[in-house]
């Protein structure tokens, strides 16, 4: 099968756009891994004494759910030259979109409701309201 040279200048610019959008999420995957390490310090200084609550429960989700996505979506996503037998790939797919993939933007979603219910001073009641309107959406 030939190709035409329109077709072939198509495929030479869709690749080269295709890395060129992998490089940039590649640089952000990398922004967020160095400002991840450029906070542990602080983390361990600030966080890890305090007794285990709430608060740091959903700090803790939102701190390393990230970044555990962030090595799936790596080795999902872009051309990493590791063979896995296809077995290890639909494990890895599933527990990226069920189990991490859920729990990361639950909490994220958690922790903003919380943080609006702090800004307004509002009630626990309302709290409760709040969070009932969100399970059930």
């Amino acid at each position: 099968m030939s190709l035409t040279p329109e077709e072939i200048s198509e495929a030479i610019s869709l690749i080269s756009g295709s890395q060129m959008t992998e490089y940039m999420h590649l640089g952000f995957r990398t922004f967020f891994v160095y400002y991840w390490l450029t906070t542990l310090a602080t983390e361990v200084n600030v966080m890890w004494p305090r007794r285990w609550r709430w608060g740091k429960a959903l700090f803790l989700a939102n701190q390393y759910f990230p970044l555990i996505c962030c090595v799936f979506d790596i080795l999902m996503g872009f051309r990493v030259y590791i063979v896995l037998p296809p077995k290890a790939c639909t494990v890895m797919y599933q527990i990226f979109l069920l189990a991490l993939n859920r729990v990361y933007l639950s909490s994220a979603e958690l922790t903003l409701l919380l943080c609006v219910h702090a800004l307004l001073g509002a009630r626990s009641i309302y709290l409760a309201c709040i969070m009932a309107t969100y399970l059930v959406t």
